[in-house]
Parts: C-alpha cells; structure tokens; sequence
C-alpha cells in the first residue's frame, strides 16, 4: 500500500488507498508455458511449431530447457535442447519441429536445467502434455472442449478445444447458437481464430448473459468433428464421430478485471454552468453495461447541505451522455468532490474522485474528453481535443467567442515552445509523429480565454502524456518464404528493418545489430545448414546463400534476431527456404504488407513471382487460393486468380478490395503452380494476420422521434473493447442523396448531439445514425440507429438563406460545429419538391429523391433504362431484345409495359419532360453527345433526352420549376456550402476519414447541376484538385478518391449548358473544358497509383463522361490486351461496344499506367461534326518500346451519331467517307500520332494509329505533362485524342445532301440559289464583254472608211461630199472647210450653238459610265474594258458589303451554337440597339433579322463607299494605264494604208478626228 498524489494535485488518503487495494497472489517461480500446437499428428508429415515455449522474462543466469517425448531426447524433435542466458532480454517464444515416423500416443515434458532453473517452473496448456500420432486412413484425435476462459479484458469468452476441428463446417464468423448452448448465446457472435479456438463476442443486451460459473456446452445439431489431412477433403466425414456434448463451467481471467474509473470534468465551474460528469473513458467493464454505479458527494464546508445536490445524482439513470447536473444546486465560492464506483458483472469494483469548485463570474468551461494520463509511441500522432462553451445566465452556450491557446510543458515544468498543433483547428492540438521524446512525461495544457473580456476571463485543462518505447521491427524485403533452385544464389534483405522510434532510419543506420542463425528443417534436423548444401555468407542485415546440389529437396529455417544494444530490445523473424531441383519451377510470393499485418479496411496485394524452365513454358498455370472456404475468391478478387504462363519469368498479382477479409482471422493464401495434366508443381505460401476491430459495444440515439431543425439529438457509443487502444469516435448520418455526412469529427468523445434532418415520407421518416469506432491502428467498427425525424412547417427560400448565413465568420466557430451546421444546409439545398412527381414504383424507379417531382434511378441493374434520374420507365431486358420484332396490337393491354399500341403496332413512346416543364417552357428533344436537336426520342433510346426550354423569368432551372430570382437565391446557397467545405479543408489534419468527409460533403453540395454558377463549376473543380494533392501527400489510400468523379460530372453537366464564347474577364468555356480534363487527370494519376499489373481496370460510368485506369504488365507477347470504357446495362444487353483501346502485343521493361476517359462532344469545338465522342488516352509508356520502327494499336469509338456504309444504308446513292481526326487542347490538329480509319459499322469507327508515326512536332497538353510528372514516367509516354468526322458527297438525288446532319431542303435551296446567282452574273458580264468587242470591231471598220471617203472627196472636189452617215456629211457639207467651223469643232460641246437638249443627251451617251457603253464607242477605251471595269466595281462593292454585312445582318451562324436559352439571348445587336440577335423558337436558337433604320444604311452606306473607292480606283488605274494602253507597231517601212496614210498617221487621226455617232 502506498499514498499518492497525482499531477493535477489530486491526493489519495491511506484510508482511500486501504479501500481501493486488492490482494495479488504469485507463485514462487517464472512461468515457463508450453503449448502444441495441436493433439493429433499424421505420421510421416513435418509439423512446424509443434510446441511453443513461452518465456516471460529470459534468465539472469545460464538456463537450459531440454525436451523430451516419452522421456527421452529424440531425433524427430528438433530442436530438442534451448540455451539461454541473460544477454537477451523480454519475453519471447521458442519453438520445435517435430516429423513422427510411428504412429501411437505420446506424452512430451519440459525439463529445465542450470543455474536458473530454480526461478521457472514449467506449465502446459490445459493441463495436458500428451499427443496421438495416426496414419493418413485414420480418423484424428476426436476434438473435445477443454476450457471456456473469459480474456484478460473480459470483453469475450475463449472457447479451446483440446485438438483441431473441422470448424464445425462453418464461416469463421457465426451466430454462437449455431454450435453452442449458453445464456445469450442466440444474440452474441463467434468466431474461429484457428482450428482449435473460438472467440466468442456477448453481446449483452440482458443484464444475465454468460459470466464465470456458468455452464456452457456444444449443441446436439453440431457437427465439430477431428479435421481431414487430406487436402481438398469434404467437410464432414459422416464416419467419423462427433466431439462430445459434456458441459463445461465458463472461468473468469485469470487476474479479476476491476474497473478503473475516468471522470471528465471541468475543475471550475462558472455561475450559471451546468455540470457534467463524463465516464465515458472509464475501462474495466468487460464489454457490459456496469453493474452499479454510483456517485458520492462531498463538500469541504460542512455547513453546506448537500441533500438536494445528493438526490440528484442518485436520480441519475443516463451516463452516455452524461447528465448535467444544474447550476442552481451549487453553493458558489465552494468546493465539491465527486466519488464515482463503477462494479463490473466479474464483480470488480474501482473508484476515483475529483474536485469542482463552483464560481460566482462567468468564466469558460473546458474539458479534455478521453483518459487524463496517457501513453503514446515515439512514432504516433498525439491528438487532443477539447470541449469548450462560455454559458451565460441570459442565452444558451456559445463558444464562438472563445481563443485556445495550447502548450506543452516538460516533466519538469517547463515549456516547450517548439511544439505546434499542426492544425488549423484551435479546439483541438495535433502534434506530428517523433515530436516528442521516449521515455518522458508531457503536460499538454490548453486555456481557453473570452475574447475582449477586461480583466481576462481564462479556464484550463490538462493531460498528462507518456511516451512509451517502440518496438524493433524487423522486416524481410521479398517475403518470409523463399524457394530456390540449386546451384543459384539468393538473398535475404532486411536493410529495411527499423526502430519504431528512429524515423528515417533504417537498418545498420538505425543502430541495429543483427544475428543471422540456420537449421535445415526437413527432411532431416539439423542443427547448421552448411552441412546439408546451403552455404550462407552473412553482412550486417543482408545473408546471402548458395545451394549446393546436394540441398535439392531440403528445407530450411533461417532466423534473424535484431537487437538495439543500446536498449538490449529485439525483434526475431523466421525466413523458411526450400531447395528444388535445376529443372523445377520455382514460386514466391510477396505482400503489400512487410509485416504481414493489415486492417480490415485496407486493400491486400500480393505478388506473384514465377520462374520456370522454358521447356514447360505455355503448358502450365498459376493459381491463387486462400485456406478459407468461406472467401470466394474468385468472386471478391479485383484481379484473375488464374494466370497462363507465357514466358519464363512472371509477376502475377492478387489483389483484394477493402473490407474483405474478416478482422482477427489469420489468413494463409498459395500460390500453386499447375500443369497442364493438373499435376502441383510447386506452391508458395504467405500468411496475413489481419487486426481486429473494435467490438462489441452498443451505440443508441435519443429521442428515437424527433422534428426536424428543432429537436436535438443525442448519440453515444460505449462499452466498446479493443486491444488497440485508445478508441475514437466519429458520427454521421445517411442523406436522402444516400451520402454519408459527417457530424462529429473523429475524436476521444463517445458521445455527442446535433439537430437532424427530416426523413423521406416513402421510408416513414427514417434517418440512419451512423457511428464508426476505431482503434489506434485505425482498424474500426461501424454501427447504425434509426430515428424517426418528422418534417417541421415549411420553410421559404428566404428562410433557407437566413439559416444558411448563420455562420459567416467561420473562424468564431469549431470544426464540428461548421460541419453540424453544413449537415442541415446541405440538406436544405438539396431537399426537392417531390409533390408531383409520378408513382416511381410502377416505373420501377427508386423513389423521388434528388431531382424535383422526378424518380430515382432503376430500381436495380435487373432493368435497363436512363441511368439518371428519370420519369421515363425502366423495363426488362427482354421487351428490348424485343424491339425488333413487329408485334401487333389492338389495345394498349396487348403491349407490354412500357410499349403502347400505335396505329396497330406496339412501339417504344416518347421521351417527356418532368411535369411539362412546370408550364413554364417547351419540351425538345436533343442527342446528349452533340446537344442538337432530333426530331424523335424513345425512351429505349439512350442516345437522346427530353430537354426544357425554360421562358424568360425561368431561364435555368432544369425542369422550369425554379424563377430565375430563386435560382439565384440556390446557386448563391450552393456556393455558401461549397464555401463551408473548402474551409474545413484548409482546418482540419487530413488523413482517411477527414478526407471522406471532405469528399462526402462536396459531392452533397453539387448534386444539383442546375443550381451551379460559373464562380461555383470552377470552385468544384478547385476543390477536387486540392483534395486529390492532399490526399496523395498523405498516408490516406487513394481508393476514396473515385467519388469525386460525381463532382466533376456536376461542374461537366453545368459547362454543358453554357455558350460556346468567351467574355472579358471570364473563362471561356474551351479553358474551362481543359480545367475539366486536368481535373480529371489528376485524379486518374492518384489512382493509378493504387493500381497493379492486370489488376481489374476502376471505372466510372457517369452521364457527361466515362473513364477507365488500369495498369497493364510489362512485355505480354503474342496476346490482345484490350481496354474499354464502362458499359450501360442497355449497351451491355445488345452488345453495343462501347468505345476501347485495343494492343496486339505489349514490349515494355515496365508496367504501363493507361487512363481511358471520354466527354460528350458537344464540349468541344465543332463537336456537333464529331461522330464518336472523342476517346482522350494516355498510357505511362509507349507498348511498344522505342526500337520499333512501326507500333500501331486499334482505337474502337462509339458512334454516338449513326453512321452507315454503303453496304447497310437505306438512302439511296449515298457515300459516307468517315476519318479519324486526332485533338490537341480540344481541337481538331494535325501534329502528333496519324490515325487512319480502317473499319466502320453502325455502331463503331476503328482507327488505326501509329505510334511511331508522328506528324510536326508534337506538343504535350496541359493534363500530359501532369501526368509525367506525377507516375515519374519516360518521355516516350502516348498521348492521343481521337474522333472521327463524316464527310458526305452528292452523288444523284437530293437525299444523299439530306443525310448530313446540319443540312435541310431550305438549306439546299437556299444554297442553289447563290449558285445560280452566281453562274447568272459571270455569263452576263461574259456576254457583255464579247458583244462589246464585237460592236466595237464593226465600228472600228466603219470609221476607216468613211475616213478613207472623206479624205479622197476632199483632195478631188472638196465641196461635193457625200457620206452615207449624216454627221459626216452634214460636218464636211460646206464645199470648204473654213477657219470658224474648224474653230468650233474644237470648242467642248457644251459650248457649242446645239439646243440644250441635244447637248445633254450627247453627254449622257459618251460620259455615262453604263450608257455610254452602248451608245458610245471609243478606240482609246473599248466596249469590252469598260464592261470588265464596271463588273469590278459591283464585285469589290459586294466585298465591301460582305465585310460591313454584320453590321446590319450580323447572322455568324453562332445563334446556332447556343443550347440553352440564357445563352441564346444574351448576344446584343453590334449597332447598339439593345436588341438581342438571337431567338429561342422550338428548342432552339435562331437569328432575327434586325429592324433596319435610315441611320443605320446610311452609316453602312457611307462605310462601305470609303472602303471601296481606294479599290475602285486601284482597279480603273490598271484598267486604263495597262490593259487600255496603246498596242506599240512595229515600225512598217513607211508603208501606207489603203488610203495612202502611213500606220502612225492614221493613229493620230483617229485620235484627233472623233466620231460622235455611235452604234
């Protein structure tokens, strides 16, 4: 007995000591336990760890422990001899081998000798030291229960059989009532930790379940018999006998269990705090509710009447939560002590107190949740967290005003100022592994303070905090089982060992010695191995062996003992190593796991490696199995468990989802190499421990009725056990969008409360509470209560947005309570108004859920249909293998459900629109790829949707339901939430259950895609990106991660709907698209990382994208491997292919990571001309290698517009020519790979593309590089985007041009329209040219000559002139030409005496640019330049037009583009007029012509002259100086014309004589 004082001031009376003391009784010796491993042996077979030798302290002197059977040493034992001396220290176990050669029973004994012995004495399991040896034919030692003994920490009942079972032919995991009696045994779980043991979990929901004393007893039903020694045997020999059905009496454990009291309490208490006393950390209870507690108080005053305070506890009924205990019932300015005794159903009692002082002033209550004195290792994370609240005696508690200030303070007092929280979150200290140091005590200390508060108002608490020594952990590079060949060498690395409390290091830098030790095993013992073939050669942590020839069928058990000398801690380890032949195969296995121990939760790889002679190449398999009857591993497997073996060195993998393997069960998995004939060739075996989970507690939720947003309710979790201690807690409930929403953040608190969201009226308003508990090795436990949450009075949007905006200034508020809060915003966002929808169920549809007055999805993957919400039936497969098939009706009761009877015929209706679009728009169909409008949609018919065309004041909602003020109201509700998570990212430590939350909350959020804005698509897309680099540089698994492609489809189904433009200051939707594709790559990177080699592909089949990863092997010859996206149930039932990546062979050193991820075209430019949406690849490395001169692999693409060859196509004389097109950033590009099309059907194009073909340069995109830089991959990594277009050629008729998507018969008109205009103004200006020269010659001829006349007339009588032409005759009528006639000749006509009329229609008819070609002819200026003069003139007027036409008829052919209305109508008229250019007309964009004012032509008009005339002139310049230039003559030799004028002469003639008349 002693008296002590505990760090926080707390004494302990001797009378106190003396009451809480307990009698030990020890016997005068050490234990020496010695175990077998079982009571039956087969003769003539091996058995490793026959016995096991448990020491719990190693001797302080010489010690030597000799084992014999039936009193003599034995060869067949081995080792029969242990020497052990002082040099070792802590416990550990010795084993022995034992091979029997006779069959008989056996009795074996422990005999210590040496100076030690007297301190030991020996003890054998059950009492019994004796085994029967039978041959194979024989049936084992019947089985029979030995004993029934509650665990040390009585949390659950070992049941022992005295020798191995068949397990009854049960799971490991059983209802106890399926083989055993006792009480509670129809409720409580069993489980079969080897052959021979049973644990067995009561569960106590009665108050006398089984306790020591109690009898227990196997059942008469039950079948526990002797195990069958032949493999693959049935289970159960009906010949063989049943294990007895004596009663046994259950014990207690050895020690009594006495419960240890925990009290969490604030140490002061303000005026108006209420006090609570939490128990929750108390241990001792053994799994059960206590059997009494109680509380006594006391009071140092003892004028002070303590009869009211007193009689409440004693009314106290609930502890879990705990019950506070009202203010008013305290004397302030004094101090009480609280006594707790807790009494346990072993009868174990303990008691602890603690002191409260009640204060008069306002100060902060805090309390440290959780155990008061705590051990942690060196290499752990140490979490604290607080409960803080400042209750005022006018209003609830709040803690939003308050400031933490942690510290951590040494054994000697003093403060630490180097160690930081590494969180953001101030109610709570998270200090980072190896900060602290062994072997010391830590104060972790936090005072909470008022802000502003004059003078200070402060309250703090404290834990004090151990660091425990770590563990040596030694750790075998390649596995602890090792077969070789002889005449090979093979290596035994354990570099990678370390010292749980050295981080970095690992081991001979770690300061690790290590000691290497062999013995051959079978088929003979011995004590060294160099003396049967195997030679060993040892340096620090690395052994290195050679077998000789003559080891060939040896076994071998290598063991390594590593020790700190510093600290004299060791950790041993066993390598076992068998010797085959040069000709045999050889198989080991390695695991994911060094040592070989997982969590229920994490994900199991084991590999595979292979190696054999070439001459049984192609004639053998591997195959994986595990010593588990109840794993079907060929159906949880996310890999083959079968492999053929194509080359002489293989890795082959197994790899196991999460959640697979059941906790505290001991798993042996082989590797078994088979010959074609069946014939075993060798095996390989890897044994995985995986931990147990916490169990089996209680958790309970009150009131179990509630209202919504008004009721708050309480949950808690208690008497949970585990050996990994301490536990953690965490709370959550199930949305309506079946998301699971955090409450309360994982933590030491068991228990806590939050208001709750209404239930769904199809399942009566139940909400499911869900709680996981956890262990310090993150090994949990999920358990669920259902509550019924009524629906409160309706709330307005107004009132959503003001409950919403709560919380502001996120930093006055904890973590838990910013999530609590989000919880119920987000199920206020995402709460629909269901009132209208239809009866889902006649659908077969889940019900209304997430989508307003629409039905869930199919009610199960027995029926296909629209994989997204939908009001269009889902049906069986049948009626749609059906639909070829003309079936006629009469009636609509003749078609089966969903067809209806059309003008005699059963046929698929159409698609509709949810409730009409609320009457508030119009109804269209479009194809989801492209986003064009069809002109019919059945509902069988995926490629299609019905779609809402929203009027104005409704623009945006998806369904027409929403105004567009409410949209705003909910986009700005979404962003808040969203706002919300991103804070709680940048506070709180992520590791794998905060950052399931995180992702939970966000997807919640972006359900609704509608409800998005632009600020809010990108943020997603943010967020995403941030989560995924958060998690990568965590320890978290990756595997969470693929929810998040939820998310991203929302931001995707929102970019969908926007225009194809871009606005100052904002992104355009092309960046965006790349924002998508990055966000995207990111995630398939940290995916990939979880992957291996021929591991099944992950998959994400959403409504805007589908995406495929996998990892494909390294160097796979002579076979197709063959990647695809995911398929719809309807695509998987008619064989529709969906679009693939096919490689005929693989030559690569490495694995190749490859990602598979396509978009909707409709997202890329022109992507309404794409055919296939566009399949975006990569793969870490070119399969190919880098020697190959030509590498080609198939590109399968989904039509997703339906393309017909000739050989298949109904319209008449069409040809389509479809061609591969390769992307870059989104657009079509002519660098990199060259793809080729070389097949096309009705439902896929094949492209075949070269990898070692590139055109230019090719230039990586954004999201390639990522993903370089992320795997660390080569620079011959493939990236590729492929499509496929369709060409279309008119051939005869009309409808071939009808068969292109974007044309229609108006089209066409219209288009032979400008054709014929076209052909009409190059012949006129044709014609006109040629009948010009042609007047032009005729003239020409004329004047020559009258000339000619004229000229002979004058020289011979010059006043008898005749001309036939009347001008001539009438100029030269005089009978001399006198001075004044010449005079006015030369006189402009205008001067001239003619009348004014005959002037003016002179000049019109020479100098009128169009008149004047017809009336007037010119030698200098012909008819057929002036023609090709004024056609130049309207042609570059029309080019003029063409520029300036946007202006007045600004019709782009973007209004097409536009597949929404809000997009459609905000284009404005360029001229200012604030009209829009563009009209949403049946579901569709439209240009409008705009309203043409004189202003508006007279601005074109003048515009389009001042660009013109520059050109004008430009061309009349050249007409004149070039084309209309004099033809130089050769010189003639003074040679004369027919009327005796020389050439040159007659030129100047002409052109000083001029012709007035024309033709």
């Amino acid at each position: 007995m002693m008296c002590y004082r505990s760090f926080m001031g707390h004494s302990s009376s001797l009378i106190d000591t003396v009451r809480n003391s307990w009698i030990a009784n020890t016997t005068c010796c050490i234990p020496i336990v010695v175990t077998a491993s079982r009571m039956s042996f087969t003769v003539s077979t091996s058995v490793f760890k026959f016995l096991s030798i448990t020491l719990v302290n190693y001797p302080s002197a010489l010690l030597q422990l000799k084992v014999t059977v039936n009193g003599s040493s034995i060869d067949n034992v081995f080792p029969s001899i242990f020497h052990l001396n002082k040099m070792f220290g802590g416990d550990t176990t010795l084993v022995t081998y034992l091979r029997p050669s006779i069959a008989g029973v056996f009795s074996y004994s422990v005999v210590v000798e040496g100076p030690s012995a007297k301190d030991y004495t020996v003890q054998y399991s059950n009492g019994k030291n004796s085994f029967s040896v039978v041959t194979f034919d024989q049936q084992s030692a019947l089985p029979i229960v030995a004993s029934a003994v509650f665990s040390d920490d009585a949390s659950f009942l070992i049941i022992s059989f005295d020798s191995p079972t068949n397990k009854g032919c049960t799971k490991p995991l059983f209802s106890c009532h399926a083989l055993f009696d006792f009480i509670c045994a129809n409720t409580s779980q069993c489980q079969w930790m080897d052959t021979s043991t049973v644990h067995a979990y009561i569960n106590s929901v009665s108050s006398q379940c089984v306790a020591p004393g109690d009898s227990l007893h196997i059942l008469e039903t039950a079948s526990i018999k002797a195990p069958c020694e032949v493999e693959d045997c049935i289970c159960p020999s009906s010949s063989w006998a049943n294990s007895s059905r004596s009663s046994i009496t259950a014990l207690g454990p050895k020690f009594l269990l006495r419960p240890i009291p925990v009290i969490n309490s604030p140490s002061a208490l303000g005026a108006c705090d209420d006090l609570t006393l939490d128990l929750s950390a108390s241990t001792g209870s053994g799994g059960r509710s206590w059997t009494s507690t109680s509380i006594r108080v006391s009071c140092g005053d003892a004028a002070i009447n303590l009869d009211l305070l007193q009689k409440f506890v004693d009314g106290m009924t609930v502890f879990y939560p705990p019950t506070p205990i009202p203010y008013f019932l305290f004397v302030k300015g004094h101090s009480y002590e609280f006594t707790v005794r807790l009494c346990n159903f072993l009868g174990g009692c303990g008691e602890s107190f603690i002191n409260v002082v009640a204060l008069n002033a306002t100060i902060p209550s805090i309390n440290l949740p959780g155990n008061p004195i705590r051990s942690v290792k060196r290499n752990t994370m140490l979490t604290v967290v607080s409960l803080a609240s400042l209750q005022s005696c006018s209003q609830s508690s709040s803690s939003k005003i308050l400031n933490f200030e942690w510290s951590v303070f040494s054994n000697s007092g003093v403060k630490q100022s180097s160690l930081l929280s590494i969180t953001n979150d101030q109610t709570k200290f998270l200090l980072p592994s190896y900060s602290l140091n062994v072997s010391f005590f830590y104060n972790i200390q936090v005072t909470v303070s008022v802000k502003g508060s004059h003078p200070l108002k402060t309250s703090s608490a404290s834990i004090l905090v151990y660091v425990t020594v770590g563990s040596i952990v030694a750790v075998i590079k390649d596995g602890v089982t090792k077969n070789m060949r002889v005449l090979t060498t093979t290596d035994i690395d354990a570099s990678s060992s370390y010292d749980e409390d050295k981080v970095g290091l690992t081991g001979v830098d770690a300061g690790l010695a290590f000691y290497w030790s062999c013995r051959q095993v079978d088929t003979v013992f011995r004590e060294s191995c160099s003396a049967s073939g195997l030679n060993l050669t040892s340096s620090g942590s690395l052994l290195r062996f050679r077998a000789a020839e003559s080891s060939a069928g040896n076994m071998y058990l290598i063991e390594l003992t590593i020790i700190d000398p510093t600290d004299l801690r060791l950790s041993r380890i066993s390598v076992s190593v068998s010797v085959v032949s040069a000709a045999s195969v050889v198989v080991n296995t390695v695991s994911n796991f060094a040592n070989m121990r997982m969590n229920p939760g994490q994900s199991l790889q084991l590999n595979g490696l292979v190696s054999m002679p070439m001459s049984l190449l192609f004639n053998t398999s591997v195959q994986w199995s595990v010593n588990d009857d109840a794993i079907p591993l060929s159906r949880v497997t996310m890999s083959p468990i079968v492999y053929h073996l194509m080359s002489s060195s293989n890795t082959n993998y197994l790899v196991l989802p999460p959640n697979t393997l059941l906790g505290g069960s001991t798993l042996t998995f082989n590797l078994r190499c088979i010959s074609v004939l069946g014939e075993v060739l060798a095996v390989s075996a890897l044994t995985i421990v995986v931990n147990s989970s916490p169990k089996p507690g209680k958790f309970m939720v009150s009131p179990l009725v509630g209202t919504e947003l008004k009721d708050i309710f309480l949950f808690g979790a208690q008497q949970w056990m585990d050996a990994d201690l301490p536990l953690y807690y965490q709370f959550a409930y199930i949305s309506s969008t079946e998301t699971v929403i955090v409450l309360q953040s994982r933590s030491a608190l068991s228990y806590g409360h939050s208001h709750l969201p209404a239930g769904l009226d199809s399942t009566s308003n139940a909400v499911v509470i869900v709680a996981q508990i956890l262990d310090e090795l993150h090994a949990n436990s999920s358990t669920s209560s259902i509550v019924r949450v009524l629906k409160g009075p309706a709330l307005t949007l107004t009132d959503i947005v003001a409950f919403i905006s709560l919380i502001k200034n996120r930093s006055e508020f904890s973590v838990d309570e910013i999530k609590r809060h989000n919880a119920l915003s987000l199920y206020l966002v995402n709460s629909v108004n269901c009132s209208l929808a239809p009866n889902c169920s006649a659908l077969n549809r889940k019900s209304c859920l997430k989508t307003t007055n629409t039905c869930g999805a199919c009610k199960s993957n027995a029926f296909i249909g629209d994989t997204f919400d939908s009001n269009s039936p889902c049906y069986l497969p049948e009626i749609s293998l059906s639909a070829s098939t003309t079936l006629r009706c009469r009636s609509l009761t003749e078609c089966r459900m969903p067809r209806v009877c059309i003008n005699q015929i059963c046929v698929f209706p159409s698609k509709n629109c949810t409730n009409h679009c609320s009457g508030h728009g119009t109804c269209v169909l479009i194809n989801v790829n492209s986003g064009i409008s069809v002109s019919d949609c059945t509902i069988n018919d995926e490629q299609c949707a019905a779609k809402c065309n929203c009027e104005v004041g409704y623009v945006g909602s998806q369904w027409c339901d929403l105004r567009s003020d409410e949209l705003v109201l909910k986009q700005g509700m979404r962003e808040e939430v969203l706002d919300n998570v991103n804070y709680l990212i940048s506070q709180e430590y992520p590791d794998q259950f905060v950052i399931s939350g995180w992702i939970s909350a966000l997807v919640d959020a972006t359900k609704s895609s509608d409800e998005l804005n632009d600020v809010t698509m990108l943020g997603v897309l943010v967020t995403v990106n941030t989560i995924v680099q958060v998690t990568t540089q965590s320890t978290s698994s990756n595997d969470v991660l693929t929810e998040l492609f939820s998310a991203i489809n929302s931001a995707a189904s929102y970019l969908s709907n926007q225009p194809v433009k871009k606005e100052s200051g904002d992104m355009d939707s092309y960046a965006r698209l790349n924002q998508t594709l990055l966000t995207l790559s990111s995630i398939t990177v940290a995916l990939s990382t979880t992957l291996v080699p021929g591991q099944d592909p992950i998959r994400s089949s959403q409504s805007c994208f589908r995406a495929t990863l996998a990892m494909l092997p390294a160097s796979v010859d002579r076979s197709t491997t063959l990647l695809s996206l995911p398929q719809s149930q309807s695509e998987s039932l008619l064989n529709i292919p969906t679009s693939s990546l096919s490689i005929q062979s693989i030559d690569s050193l490495i694995p190749i990571h490859v990602s598979l991820v396509t978009l909707r075209s409709s997202y890329y430019r022109n992507g309404t001309n794409f055919q296939a949406n566009p399949l975006n690849i990569f793969m870490s490395s070119s399969p190919c290698g880098t020697s190959k001169s030509s590498c080609t692999m198939e590109i399968h693409l989904q039509n997703s517009q339906l393309v017909l060859d000739g050989n298949q196509s109904t319209v008449n004389h069409e040809k389509a020519s479809t061609f591969c097109a390769t992307l870059l950033n989104g657009q079509v590009s002519n660098q990199g790979i060259v793809c080729r099309l070389t097949n096309v059907t009705a439902f896929y194009s094949v492209c075949s593309c070269d990898l070692a073909v590139k055109r230019n340069q090719l230039v990586k995109s954004t999201h390639s590089r990522l993903l370089q830089d992320s795997l660390n991959v080569s620079s011959h990594s493939v990236e590729l985007s492929v499509t496929t277009l369709l060409h279309s050629v008119i051939d005869r008729s009309k409808s071939t041009l009808l068969s292109a998507a974007d044309l229609n018969e108006s089209k066409i008109q219209k288009e032979w329209t400008v054709l014929v205009t076209l052909g009409t103004l190059i012949l006129t200006v044709t014609m006109c040219m040629v009948l010009g020269h042609k007047y032009d010659s005729q003239i020409g001829k004329t004047v020559d000559i009258n000339i000619a006349t004229v000229v002979s007339k004058l020289s011979m009588n010059p006043t008898k002139i005749h001309s036939k032409k009347r001008r001539l005759a009438a100029l030269v009528k005089e009978s001399s030409i006198d001075e004044v006639a010449l005079l006015e000749e030369s006189l402009p006509r205008v001067l001239g005496d003619q009348p004014f009329t005959e002037r003016f229609l002179s000049e019109v008819k020479q100098h009128h640019r169009w008149i004047g070609v017809a009336c007037f002819y010119s030698d200098s200026f012909p008819r057929s330049l002036r023609v090709l003069s004024l056609a130049t003139n309207v042609i570059v007027m029309l080019f003029v037009q063409s520029i300036t036409y946007n202006l007045t008829k600004p019709d782009d052919g973007s209004c097409g583009t536009y597949r929404s209305q809000p997009a459609c109508l905000e284009p404005q008229s360029s001229l200012g007029t604030g009209a829009s250019n563009c009209a949403w007309r049946g579901g569709s964009c439209v240009f409008v012509e705009q309203a043409t004012s004189f202003t508006v032509v007279l601005f074109v008009a003048i515009l389009s002259a001042v660009l013109s005339t520059p050109i004008a002139y430009l061309q009349d310049y050249l007409i004149f100086e070039y084309l209309a230039a004099p033809v130089r003559q050769e010189p003639s030799n003074n040679k004369e014309d027919p009327i005796g004028r020389s050439t040159a002469s007659k030129s100047m003639f002409a052109k000083s004589f001029t012709i007035s008349e024309g033709r």
